[in-house]
C-alpha cells in the first residue's frame, strides 16, 4: 500500500483543521492525519522546531516533493482548486473567500472574548460583542443562501467555503460532546456557557445548510468514525 502524499499537521481538535480534512475526505484523497496532542508541556519541546519553524504556526500541508504550506485559508483554497471545489470565475472565488474570511473572523473573536477570557464581568461584557457579531453574521449568511436558490453558497456548486460555514456553525452551535484537550496550568478551559447551542434555530437557510453538509455520505463518515474532540 503505497503512503499518501499529503500529511496534513494540526492539533488534536477540529478547529481550523477540520474544514481541511473535510476537503480531503470528501474528495476521497488519502492524507495523513497527524495530530499534536494537547500534553502541556511536553508538546512544545517535542515539536515546536518540527512543525512551527517555517510557517509559523499550524495547520501545517506536507505535500510530496513541494514545500510545506501553512494558514488554513490558503491550504484550503489550494486543494479546493484541485478537488474541484472553489467557483467558475474569479467573483465567485471571491465571493467564497468573503464568507470564509467572515467565518474565521467571527471564529477569533468568539474564542478571545470568550474562550480565552477569565475574568468573569469582562467575559460578560464581552458576551454582548459576541452577541451582536454572532446575529449579524449568521443574519447575512442565512441571506447569502437564500438568494443563492440552491442548495450552497454558490446555489447548485459546492464548494470548500461551504464546508468552513458547516463546520464553524456546528462549532458554536452544537453542544460540546467527545475528548478534552488536557490544557497547561491558567489555561482556559472550552466551556459550554460560551457556546450559542441550537442559535441556528432561528435561521431556517442557515440550519438547513449545516445539516445538509453534515449529511454528504462522505462528511457523514468521516465525522463518525473521527476521533471526538470538544472543540
Amino acid at each position: 500500500m503505497s503512503t499518501p502524499k499529503y500529511r496534513l499537521v494540526y492539533f488534536d481538535v477540529r478547529a481550523l483543521g477540520e474544514p481541511i480534512r473535510w476537503l480531503f475526505n470528501y474528495a476521497g484523497v488519502e492524507f495523513v492525519d497527524e495530530r499534536i496532542p494537547w500534553d502541556y508541556p511536553t508538546w512544545f519541546a517535542k515539536t515546536k522546531q518540527n512543525y512551527f519553524s517555517t510557517v509559523g504556526q499550524v495547520p501545517v500541508l506536507y505535500e510530496d516533493g513541494k514545500p510545506e504550506l501553512g494558514q488554513s485559508q490558503a491550504i484550503s483554497r489550494y486543494l479546493a482548486k484541485q478537488f474541484n471545489l472553489t467557483g467558475d470565475n474569479i467573483r465567485e472565488d471571491a465571493k467564497l473567500d468573503e464568507i470564509i474570511s467572515q467565518v474565521f473572523d467571527l471564529f477569533i473573536w468568539w474564542r478571545m472574548y470568550l474562550i480565552f477570557e477569565k475574568d468573569p464581568e469582562r467575559k460578560k461584557a464581552n458576551r454582548m460583542l459576541v452577541d451582536g457579531r454572532l446575529s449579524a453574521a449568521y443574519t447575512t449568511w442565512n441571506r447569502v443562501l437564500v438568494e443563492s436558490q440552491g442548495p450552497y453558497i454558490l446555489g447548485n456548486k459546492l464548494t470548500h467555503a461551504d464546508f468552513w460555514l458547516a463546520h464553524f456553525v456546528s462549532v458554536f452551535d452544537d453542544p460540546m460532546e467527545g475528548d478534552e484537550p488536557i490544557m497547561p496550568p491558567g489555561y482556559p478551559r472550552p466551556n459550554e456557557s460560551d457556546l450559542y447551542v441550537g442559535f441556528s434555530n432561528g435561521f431556517p437557510a442557515l440550519k438547513a445548510h449545516k445539516e445538509r453538509i453534515h449529511a454528504l455520505p462522505e462528511i457523514k463518515a468521516w465525522i463518525e468514525k473521527r476521533h471526538k474532540t470538544i472543540a
